[in-house]
């Protein structure tokens, strides 16, 4: 999987838009395909290294389908140990440049949501609002979603 993301560099004429271009499949639900499997397979310590290895090397092509088929496969003892590791993924030197750690952070702002717990999602959304103002917009989107 991702080979096809080295394969796109700079001076790389095949790369994986050439791939998917003849497909019909869209790489989004490919990717879903393959969390899924993961998580289907592997201890949640072990998917969450495996989800961390992916995500720093697709950082800036944001893939919904990563953080959709990890709330809707997970259960809420899961999301319970994935947000602990989150946790110490995001308050460990976060430097606003990382932008693979934003994936971080909506996946615990989801988590929250799953869980039904606003009163973590708001703080989390404070303590990252000084990353981007959209996570301050995010604190009146919660109700909206519900």
């Amino acid at each position: 999987m991702l080979f096809l993301f080295e394969a796109s560099g700079e001076n790389n004429y095949f790369d994986y838009e050439d791939l998917l271009g003849r497909t019909e499949v869209t790489f989004d639900k490919i990717v879903g395909n393959y969390f899924s499997l993961l998580i289907k397979t592997l201890p949640i310590d072990n998917f969450f290294s495996e989800y961390l290895i992916f995500i720093r090397a697709i950082e800036g092509y944001g893939f919904e389908s990563i953080n959709k088929t990890i709330l809707s496969e997970y259960d809420e003892e899961a999301f319970i140990k994935l947000e602990a590791l989150l946790i110490d993924k995001v308050r460990a030197d976060f430097k606003k440049d990382e932008y693979w750690k934003y994936d971080l952070i909506y996946l615990l702002l989801g988590i929250y949501k799953r869980l039904k717990s606003k009163e973590k999602y708001i703080d989390t959304c404070k303590s990252f609002n000084y990353l981007s103002e959209e996570f301050g917009d995010m604190i009146d989107e919660y109700d909206k979603e519900e």
